[in-house]
């Protein structure tokens, strides 16, 4: 019997990826390229660690890291981010539901402001992510590309 299921398997494994950052208010300007690693945590649940460069449009570079749990069930996944070094405290950030299709939307309210996400699966080897935010402080949005990077 298959307990992981379709998304487990699809992002498991090593990523990188582009990101651009976009505020007209509230937010930096800029791109960040690293590679964002899948790997498996305990029962359905896996650990992203995203390691990259944020290089802002007015030349600073700063060195980027986060961690989300990644909850497989089927065709949703639930994501939090892990809050602690020690990757013991998560705290829910957004569910997603890749039923019908392979889009799925997600919101997420972070103090005053609201994200709006879309994740879609392009293809087996890339997905593209984008949230827009709207907000008393921040208006702007923030896509990424991911691409597989297969073993061997």
């Amino acid at each position: 019997m298959d307990t992981l299921g379709p998304l487990y398997r699809y992002f498991l494994g090593h990523w990188s990826l582009q990101r651009r950052f976009l505020y007209e208010r509230g937010g930096a300007t800029g791109r960040m390229v690293g590679s964002a690693m899948f790997a498996p945590w305990f029962g359905t649940t896996l650990l992203y660690t995203e390691k990259g460069t944020l290089r802002l449009d007015g030349g600073q570079r700063l060195d980027t890291f986060q961690r989300y749990a990644y909850a497989c069930c089927r065709r949703e996944v639930t994501l939090h981010f892990v809050t602690d070094r020690q990757r013991r405290t998560l705290r829910p950030f957004c569910t997603l539901r890749f039923e019908p299709s392979d889009t799925a939307r997600a919101e997420h309210a972070c103090q005053q402001d609201h994200y709006r996400g879309r994740f879609e699966l392009v293809s087996p080897s890339g997905y593209h992510t984008l949230w827009r935010v709207c907000g008393p402080t921040k208006r702007g949005y923030i896509e990424t590309n991911y691409t597989h990077q297969c073993a061997g």
